[in-house]
């Protein structure tokens, strides 16, 4: 039985101000690179993933497949409302939620 819990956090709140598109929607096959990034957290050994996202994200870079019975447990929308002010902010926010262990996963998972 595993003693230690492994906690991932996905930063998905960048402004994608160099691209001038947002670089979580972009399409790779049927797919999107956040989509495809996401998976590869969850279905990894990683014991839960909080996904830090910006307040306004409309989540359309989500797959179904991460909405299924089997894999949305395994990871939780966090919003964050001070990504503008840098990816310190947004880790600050992660390594909280990942702090507060399993009794506070009961966060958002679409």
């Amino acid at each position: 039985m595993k003693s230690v819990r492994i906690i991932g956090i996905f930063l998905a709140v960048g402004q994608s101000s160099r691209m001038g598109t947002h670089k979580l929607s972009l399409p790779i096959r049927d797919r999107t690179i956040g989509s495809l990034s996401l998976y590869a957290a969850v279905t990894s050994e990683l014991d839960h993933i909080f996904a830090i996202i910006r307040e306004d994200d409309t989540l359309d870079w989500i797959d179904w497949v991460l909405r299924m019975k089997a894999l949305k447990n395994r990871w939780t929308i966090v919003r964050c409302c001070e990504a503008e002010k840098g990816q310190s902010f947004s880790l600050k926010v992660g390594l909280s939620r990942a702090k507060g262990g399993e009794s506070r996963w009961g966060g958002r998972s679409p």
